[in-house]
């Protein structure tokens, strides 16, 4: 646990960090679903798709099994049009 409570003295758990989130939205205006695990997923995505490496992705969601952290992961078409062909470059594939 990361985050000590102001209430208890001990620490936050993750149903204290949901029960943040959803009084937060709701006084944002905000209707949808909202939880940790959405952030979490969407800070791990983002950093996928900025070219971050997956162990360092791991590393930091405290993972140990990398297929743990594959669930974070998903292909976008942001990351699918980045990718440049070996034939776009000046050699034109040629190494």
């Amino acid at each position: 646990m990361l985050f000590p409570s102001s209430w208890t003295g001990g620490y936050l758990d993750i149903t204290g960090v949901n029960q943040f989130f959803k009084k937060s939205a709701k006084l944002a205006g905000i209707t949808r679903h909202v939880s940790s695990h959405a952030c979490r997923h969407s800070f791990a995505s983002h950093l996928f798709e900025s070219g971050t490496d997956i162990k360092y992705i791991q590393s930091l969601l405290g993972h140990v099994d990398p297929r743990s952290t594959d669930v974070y992961l998903h292909v976008s078409n942001k990351t699918l049009l980045g990718i440049r062909s070996p034939f776009d470059n000046p050699e034109g594939g040629e190494s």
